[in-house]
Formats: C-alpha cells, structure tokens, sequence
C-alpha cells in the first residue's frame, strides 16, 4: 500500500469515528428529549489532524524495523474501525429515523 493510501485511509477511519460519536450523541440526546438546538456536539481537534499522522508515523517506524508489517498492521486495524465505524453512523441513523417516527 502506497504512503498516501494508508494516509488516506487513517483520515477517513478517524473522520467516520468521530461522526459514529457524534451520532451516539445525537441519538441519546433525541431520547432524552433535549430541543435540537441544544443538543451536544464533539471536536474533531486536536484528534483528527494528530491521530492520523501519529498511527502514520507509528507504521512508518514498524516498516523500517521489520518490512511492511506496520502498514500491514495499522492499516488493518483501521480499515476494521472504519467498516465498524460505518455500521454504528447507520445504526444511529436509523435509529434517529425511528425517534422521529414515533413522536
């Protein structure tokens, strides 16, 4: 996998895991009932412009030591967090869609 390509795929991972937690915050403030306009949020900063590029640099310190096994590895991992990360986005979607159904 090509540098850019892992960059890629560790920004989106963390894009999707911060919209899955913006999500589940989204759904339990609708069952509590809390006014749209006060409901809560998240920051993406200082995590998504550091986190990709730590877990980046991690896997190009594992490559220099033993192979492709860092990109291997982190990349793995995040391609498992983002596919996680897309069913809970879905979940909570549909779950929000229910609770508007219902009132």
């Amino acid at each position: 996998m090509p540098w850019w390509a892992l960059l890629l795929l560790l920004f989106v991972a963390w894009c999707f895991g911060l919209l899955a937690g913006a999500a589940h915050l989204a759904v339990e403030d609708a069952r509590a009932g809390v006014p749209e306009g006060q409901r809560r949020g998240t920051s993406c900063m200082p995590g998504i412009p550091l986190g990709p590029l730590v877990m980046w640099g991690a896997a190009a310190l594992i490559d220099l030591i033993a192979e492709s096994w860092g990109t291997v590895i982190v990349g793995s991992l995040h391609a498992i967090w983002l596919v996680v990360s897309v069913g809970l986005v879905v979940r909570a979607i549909w779950r929000l869609r229910a609770l508007e159904r219902n009132k």
